[in-house]
């Protein structure tokens, strides 16, 4: 496992993710509720610097088709 330069959970400043957060949709997180919401953001961001210390080998691994719809022209069904 690579070690990160830069681990998220070590630079997360929490206060100022949920305040910057809650502010942009609009949700206020009362007081009582800040410490758990930290905390759940903290074991977020360790489990995002595990993902990231993962090296993977574009070898190994393919990516999935992307679905690009039909066109229909108004009025036209599509038969299945």
């Amino acid at each position: 496992m690579k070690k990160n330069n830069l681990a998220l959970a070590e630079a997360l400043d929490t206060n100022a993710l949920i305040d910057s957060v809650s502010g942009l949709v609009g949700i206020e997180v009362p007081d009582q509720h800040r410490e758990m919401v930290a905390m759940h953001l903290q074991i977020a961001a360790k489990m995002a610097d595990l993902v990231h210390s993962v090296e993977l080998d574009s070898r190994f691994f393919e990516l999935a088709p992307v679905f690009t719809p039909q066109e229909l022209t108004e009025g036209e069904i599509l038969d299945s």
